[in-house]
């Protein structure tokens, strides 16, 4: 008796393709048969929702994908901004949790980072018992503690060098997506800035509530874009992402944000310094601020040329205003308290009627000294530098013939944390995940580097 022959793999793949292509049209015919398209949607959502926590658990590294992109692209303006991320962020530590259970070594190892994040991590629990308002502080503390949980997310589960590019791709394509869907929304009217309109032009934020949060993320995006022009081999997909760097380059100019000036012109120079030898690159990168130059509203020109006459009297420029009398107010409280500080994110609940609105100092450095003082300010900066010192060793790290673009990511990393830095002296980054994703990508190379020593 002769047994058919068992089916090959091509067959069962296209069995597979053909059985999901076929049974939700099924299920969706049996469903209006018998009435109950109302409870399709809820289905299909808890369908997804359930592969995804089963996704994020048993390869926590896809969910530190799923929150890189979600930040970057700003979903939280259309998708639950903090049940969403905590849902998440617990399947990750679920599944990490699991693995280190089962014998998988801890990969944040680097001391400096450690000390510096425990010693401020004291400090700054210890300013809540000092604080004016000890709930806006407690929040604060809340929000560094989830910025050390994602940290350490990213750094124990990106273990490869190829999961450092699709890490780069995540950043980069989540960059892309708030200036695509963010003309989606304003084209259709959902997901408003909170920041619209400078004088009568209406300011680009991606689908980020803030226009000069946005400019700040956008150009720490650049560099990794370089990176992936730098490294991936499809032509195609370079021409892709040469396309994106020109498309986030006009939405930082389409945001009015005249601080995001500082650190793209940073950017630029750092990227034209690295590639010295290239002709190409000079090219690209005059050709990309050209275009920017060339899309850029003529008001923004306007705005940031009279910037001179707008400091010499600032009454003029309302927003500058309140950002004068805020560094004022600012660098008097940390003169009154300049070893311990007035507690967390306090500055605005202690300004007390120097203001004429409760406002942060727009200085995250001036937002922790006056927070935790001079104390907690020195771990706050050593945090930094563990970052761009272990960017500065991959730089000069002897990484394997197959493996040598990672001096390429460790420098473009470097530049990317400090484009955040230098945005952070106008804005208030410092708990925000932007400001920490380049840090935690510093510390993978470090666990990249110690794991490539162990070979």
């Amino acid at each position: 008796m002769q047994y058919p022959d068992p089916p090959t793999t091509s067959a069962r793949t296209f069995a597979g393709l053909l059985f999901l292509a076929v049974f939700p049209v099924a299920l969706l015919a049996v469903a209006q048969l018998l009435g109950l398209q109302p409870f399709v949607r809820l289905a299909v959502a808890g369908l997804v929702a359930a592969v995804a926590a089963v996704v994020c658990f048993t390869h926590p590294r896809y969910g530190v994908y799923f929150m890189l992109f979600y930040v970057y692209a700003g979903l939280g303006t259309i998708v639950g901004s903090g049940l969403v991320p905590l849902a998440v962020m617990s399947l990750i530590l679920a599944g990490i949790a699991v693995h280190l259970v089962r014998g998988e070594p801890l990969r944040l190892t680097d001391p400096v980072f450690l000390w510096s994040a425990a010693f401020f991590s004291i400090v700054a629990f210890q300013s809540i018992l000092l604080a004016h308002d000890p709930r806006t502080a407690a929040v604060t503390f809340s929000k560094w503690l989830k910025v050390l949980a994602l940290v350490f997310f990213i750094v124990q589960s990106i273990q490869t060098p190829q999961h450092v590019k699709w890490f780069a791709r995540t950043m980069f394509a989540g960059a892309v997506s708030t200036v695509i869907l963010g003309m989606v929304a304003r084209r259709f009217g959902f997901a408003p800035p909170e920041e619209s309109l400078i004088g009568m032009s209406l300011r680009f934020s991606g689908l980020h509530p803030n226009a000069n949060y946005a400019a700040a993320l956008l150009t720490s995006a650049i560099p990794i874009g370089v990176f992936l022009v730098k490294t991936e081999r499809s032509l195609v997909w370079r021409l892709s992402t040469v396309l994106g760097i020109v498309l986030v380059t006009v939405a930082i100019f389409a945001t009015y944000s005249r601080q995001a000036v500082f650190a793209l012109g940073f950017v630029a120079l750092a990227i034209l310094f690295k590639e010295v030898h290239s002709r190409k690159a000079y090219g690209a990168i005059f050709t990309v601020l050209l275009l920017g130059l060339i899309l850029t509203p003529r008001y923004y020109w306007e705005r940031l040329m009279t910037i001179t006459e707008v400091i010499e009297n600032s009454q003029e420029d309302w927003s500058l205003y309140l950002r004068v009398i805020a560094f004022k107010r600012a660098v008097r409280m940390f003169t009154e308290h300049p070893f311990l500080g007035v507690g967390l994110r306090n500055f605005a609940a202690r300004s007390g009627d120097a203001l004429f609105v409760r406002i942060p100092a727009h200085n995250m450095y001036l937002e922790i000294l006056t927070g935790v003082g001079l104390v907690g300010f020195a771990g706050y900066l050593a945090i930094f530098y563990s970052g761009a010192r272990q960017c500065v060793a991959g730089i000069k790290h002897r990484w394997r013939s197959a493996e040598t673009w990672m001096r390429d990511f460790s420098y473009y990393t470097l530049i990317s944390l400090l484009s955040v830095m230098i945005g952070g002296v106008f804005i208030n980054n410092e708990f925000q995940y932007i400001t920490w994703i380049p840090v935690a990508g510093s510390l993978v190379i470090a666990a990249l580097r110690s794991s490539a020593s162990e070979r």
